[in-house]
């Protein structure tokens, strides 16, 4: 439970900070902007996906 209230309360801080500053570095640009997100999202998915592959192969 340490762990994700950790893993939470880091997400909730992070969040708003990195996506304030893309907006203000990236707000004339808003493609680039929605791009940067969306590859943020894509690689966090990629490595939920690799992490429950090596978790579900130590299950079996």
């Amino acid at each position: 439970m340490g762990l994700l209230g950790t893993g939470s309360g880091i997400g909730i801080a992070i969040g708003p900070l990195l996506g304030g500053a893309l907006f203000d570095a990236y707000s004339g640009v808003p493609p680039l902007m929605w791009g940067i997100i969306a590859a943020i999202s894509l690689a966090a998915g990629a490595g939920f996906l690799r992490w429950f592959g090596i978790y579900r192969s130590r299950l079996e």
